[in-house]
């Protein structure tokens, strides 16, 4: 700190410093050594700071749908800082310095911190949905009823409506061999006929999304989403994404089975890999990729 303050004092008042004997000090001398240079360079920063700040704190009330923004810019903000004293002290004795000791650990932490923000930026959560466990909540309430639970947690979500998972079973004419795209329709079609909704189904083919997609349809609370996949390499199960963080190997799936709780089952918030997800949804013939919106 003392020689950031040296250095503004020489800044300020023009005096000379002393020779530099090394490469680095060499190098610093270069970013240093014209004081027009000097001030043009923390003036740009500082703005640039200020800038990026100003921007992260106007993505602030998107944070939750698209933090992305928000974490890009406030980064760019610290980096710039950072760039600004630079032009005061040198970037190799800053650079230096902050590879102190009693500075180390900090550092580590503060640099860390700027790459998990921006890297883990994107991570989008299906809110809104049932996540306490039980039949009818997260857990579906019989074997075959994937497919209305799906859709009920769905409704749920967009509307507040808890419609009860029977009753969508019985619009949708599941039976135990499970439910159609053409049955989930009309129990969507009746839904809104009654509830004086207009919420609108699409299916799309997973090859025909990306990821970003994917997240931002779970992230915004006028839609929802779910699959449809042969679980395990076995079942055809209709089912939500629960939770996806760009550039990781797995996702959350709100899992409607699980341990079994009577007829029915608890359900759980499954963690699993991308591999394993694309694997299942190869498994179906028709688009696996539903969409439902307000």
């Amino acid at each position: 700190m003392a020689g950031v303050w040296q250095k503004l004092k020489n800044l300020v008042s023009g005096e000379e410093e002393e020779a530099p004997t090394s490469r680095l000090e060499q190098f610093d001398q270069m970013v240093t050594s014209n004081r027009r240079v000097r001030f043009i360079g923390i003036g740009i920063s500082a703005l640039c700071t200020l800038l990026f700040n100003v921007l992260a704190i106007a993505f602030i009330p998107t944070i939750v749908v698209k933090p992305a923004p928000f974490a890009v810019c406030f980064t760019l903000g610290n980096i710039a800082a950072i760039v600004m004293t630079f032009f005061v002290v040198g970037p190799a004795k800053q650079i230096k310095a902050l590879k102190e000791p009693a500075r180390l650990i900090a550092t580590i932490i503060f640099v860390a911190a700027l790459i998990v923000s921006v890297v883990f930026a994107d991570t989008w959560v299906q809110k809104g949905i049932h996540t306490n466990t039980g039949p009818g909540n997260l857990g579906q309430i019989n074997d075959h009823n994937c497919g209305p639970h799906s859709l009920m947690q769905c409704i749920y979500k967009i509307t507040g409506i808890d419609m009860k998972e029977a009753t969508l079973a019985s619009w949708a004419g599941t039976t135990t061999s499970g439910t159609g795209h053409d049955g989930l329709a009309k129990a969507l079609s009746t839904f809104n006929s009654q509830k004086g909704k207009s919420l609108k189904m699409s299916w799309k083919s997973f090859s025909s999304v990306t990821v970003k997609q994917i997240g931002e349809w779970m992230a915004n609370p006028k839609t929802a989403i779910f699959f449809h996949l042969l679980y395990r390499d076995k079942w055809g199960h209709y089912e939500l994404p629960y939770k996806i963080v760009s550039g990781a190997s797995d996702l959350t799936i709100a899992n409607s089975l699980g341990t079994r709780c009577g007829e029915g089952y608890y359900g759980y918030l499954e963690d699993r890999t991308w591999a394993a997800q694309k694997r299942y949804i190869s498994g179906i013939s028709q688009s696996s990729v539903c969409v439902i919106s307000s």
